[in-house]
Parts: C-alpha cells; sequence; structure tokens
C-alpha cells in the first residue's frame, strides 16, 4: 500500500487522503535497548460524492420526450435529486427513476430552463439531530410518511409523539431524529401517496461516535534517557494533547507505578518524579 504521508517530528501526516489510506495506523518506537508498538489506530476515510456521469445539454421538439441521465458515487453513498432553475423538480411533471434519470414525457415550452443533478450523503455524529427533507406536491396533496427500510413502524406527520420517541414528522413531511444513535444507522424512505399512485425517496443516515471515532491522543513530549547516581532525584516528562484531555498514567515493564512506592509521585503537567533513586 502506497500512503502519500511524511513524518513532521513524532507526528504522521497523510494529505490527500484516499480510501486506500483507510485501516490501522501503529506507531514504532525504536533505541539501542529495542522497539515497541503503540496501540494502533484505525483511519476511516469517506468519499464526497463524486460524478460518474453528468446530465448533458439537450434540444428537442416540443411534445417530445428526453431524459437526463446522472450517476454519483460517494461513501456513504449518495442519494441524487434533481433541480430546475435552483427550484426542486416537481414529481408530477417530472419522472425520475430508479437509476435516478430524469424523464419528461412531453415536453412543453415552459419545462424550458436550467436543470441540476444534485448528490448528497450524510454523516451525523452520535447524540446529534438530523432532519431529512420530503417535500411533496399532487392535487390532490399526497399523504406522507416515513419508514426505516427493515423496520415495520410507519411514522406519519403530527402522530402523537410517544415519550421515549426520538422520531417526529413534521407538518410538511421532515423527519427529525434526536439524540442520534448508532443504530439508527441506515436507509430511510419517504412515501407519498395519492390517488392517483405513489413515489417514495430514499436516504441513507450513518453515524459516526464523538467519542470512539476520534483521534487517540498525541504524546507532546516523552521520556528521554538518563543515568543518575543512587539517592537523586529525576524528572521523567510526559507531555499529552487529545480530545478529551487525556489523563497520564505510569508504568514499568506493564506495571502501574503510582500509589505503590511514596518516593514516586506524578506532577501537574504529567511527568514522574523519582526521588531516592535506587
Amino acid at each position: 500500500m502506497q500512503v502519500n504521508a511524511q513524518m513532521r517530528g513524532s507526528k504522521l501526516m497523510i494529505s490527500n487522503t484516499k480510501r486506500s489510506d483507510a485501516g490501522m495506523y501503529v506507531c514504532v518506537g525504536t533505541n539501542m535497548v529495542g522497539e515497541r508498538d503503540s496501540d494502533p489506530a484505525e483511519l476511516t476515510v469517506f468519499e464526497r460524492p463524486v460524478f460518474i456521469r453528468r446530465p448533458i445539454n439537450q434540444v428537442v421538439l416540443e411534445d417530445d420526450a428526453v431524459e437526463f441521465r446522472c450517476q454519483v458515487q460517494g461513501d456513504p453513498q449518495p442519494t441524487v435529486g434533481w433541480r430546475k432553475d435552483d427550484t426542486d423538480v416537481a414529481r408530477g411533471r417530472y419522472d425520475i427513476k430508479e437509476d435516478n434519470t430524469l424523464r419528461i414525457k412531453r415536453v412543453s415550452n415552459g419545462d424550458q430552463g436550467t436543470f441540476t443533478c444534485v448528490g448528497e450523503n450524510r454523516i451525523v455524529a452520535q447524540g446529534r439531530t438530523a432532519t431529512f427533507p420530503c417535500a411533496t406536491k399532487g392535487n390532490p396533496q399526497p399523504a406522507v410518511f416515513w419508514q426505516k427500510e427493515g423496520s415495520q413502524n410507519l411514522l406519519f406527520p403530527n402522530q402523537p409523539a410517544q415519550p421515549s420517541s426520538r422520531f417526529a414528522v413534521s407538518s410538511t413531511g421532515d423527519l427529525t431524529i434526536t439524540n442520534i444513535q448508532r443504530s439508527d444507522a441506515g436507509y430511510y424512505i419517504c412515501q407519498a401517496l395519492t390517488v392517483a399512485g405513489s413515489i417514495l425517496a430514499k436516504a441513507q443516515l450513518e453515524v459516526t461516535d464523538v467519542l470512539t471515532d476520534r483521534p487517540p491522543p498525541i504524546i507532546r513530549q516523552g521520556p528521554a534517557n538518563q543515568t543518575l547516581g543512587v539517592d537523586g532525584t529525576t524528572l521523567l516528562k510526559c507531555q499529552a494533547t487529545g480530545d478529551p484531555i487525556p489523563t497520564i498514567s505510569w508504568l514499568k515493564d506493564g506495571v502501574s507505578l503510582l500509589g505503590k512506592d511514596p518516593r514516586m509521585s506524578l506532577q501537574e503537567l504529567g511527568s514522574l518524579k523519582i526521588k531516592n533513586l535506587r
């Protein structure tokens, strides 16, 4: 695996990250005494939506049919929508196929304009709130409901909220999920129904954990080798940063030192002080 990386002091900097950069990374410390590996740190790489196929300009005759094709990829897989002159297209007038192709069955003069294909994917931190819009038009006005893929529960606008429910659908059809959990990840389907038929749209929710998905603490300054006399005093330095602020502990040969020997004490910034060396 080739990674576009460079070392800056003890930091590994990866620029222009790619999906192939994802994986487990280990920091290896070596001196004349031996070698030691750090705990592995996982790098997860998401991809912004990328167009595989873009719609092209077209000139057609009135009453003819026309199609605009659009293919988008990303991680998470993006959802695709269409806009005409910066306004979401009306589903009743325009047909959007499963492969995201926009089709106009009988073109009229009012269809002239700029059509834009929009690809979006959504990543939300655990504990946050996410809202999925679902705007509908029709005559009569469509009835809207939401459903998580694989679930039998249906969510309707202005449905009386259960005390423990974190899901709500507004009067305009928007789905809001509060206090997001990892189990909420998946595909959510908005379906609109009228006597003339039904149509649905699907969006993916990807959930990250603000704690476990954060980078591990960084040791800015570690202890250095020292040679001292018996009965002397030493200060082994350790400075670490992270979010949240890391706690520092000291081990010797894999065994915790603090609280077992009164000669050893942890200083305010994390350094270890040892008196009466022996």
